[in-house]
């Protein structure tokens, strides 16, 4: 084919015709090219594509917890001076009402104490002279005067403290005898008009135990 093109060209011997053959050879071999190369099939299996990996993202170190220190023991502090002494006498007191062996414990002594005292401040209420219901009468310069003495049953109160010998204590029982007084122009006046406190008098009685019972 380039041969007649080349002879078709230079039939006249002109340079036209040298420059036309250049030019078309040029364009069919261009022509050629660009052909093979939209004839090559593509790849069937391309190559993928690396993608970068995404870079893994760490997690924060987790906090350490921070403990607070515990507390220090408080240190046991010793009581000096007066109540230092005060405790200790409250402790001794505390062992001397515990009972030893048989014997009986302080509380228990103390209440029999107040046991006793009901027994004999009742008593003295029932049998004393002069009573309200025999009332002694005497006669005054307005008259008659008639005495009575009231002891309250309820109206007493009792302490205690040990004896001189182990085991045996003194109790003390205090009460009140109230004086009563009615006043009449006659004796049986006297004896039914109403009376009124004239005076008290102050009772303190001893009564012993013996390491068993109250003796009064």
């Amino acid at each position: 084919m380039i041969l007649p093109l080349r002879k078709f060209f230079f039939c006249e011997g002109g340079f036209l015709g040298e420059k036309m053959y250049k030019f078309l050879l040029t364009a069919c071999l261009a022509v050629f090219l660009i052909a093979g190369c939209a004839d090559k099939p593509a790849d069937e299996n391309p190559e993928p594509s690396q993608v970068a990996p995404e870079e893994q993202v760490q997690s924060p170190a987790p906090v350490e917890e921070v403990k607070a220190p515990e507390p220090a023991p408080a240190k046991a502090v010793k009581t000096k001076g007066k109540k230092g002494k005060a405790a200790k006498a409250n402790v001794n007191k505390s062992n001397a009402s515990k009972p030893s062996g048989g014997q009986k414990s302080e509380a228990e002594i103390k209440a029999e104490l107040d046991q006793a005292a009901s027994q004999l401040v009742g008593r003295a209420s029932r049998t004393i002279t002069p009573s309200k219901a025999n009332k002694s009468v005497k006669a005054s310069s307005k008259g008659y005067v008639a005495t009575y003495v009231h002891i309250d049953p309820k109206g007493y109160s009792t302490s205690m403290r040990p004896a001189s010998k182990a085991g045996t204590y003194n109790g003390f029982v205090n009460y009140s005898e109230q004086v009563y007084t009615c006043h009449g122009k006659t004796k049986a006046e006297a004896l039914a008009a109403n009376c009124s406190p004239s005076g008290s008098r102050r009772m303190k009685e001893m009564i012993h135990y013996d390491g068993h019972r109250w003796n009064y």
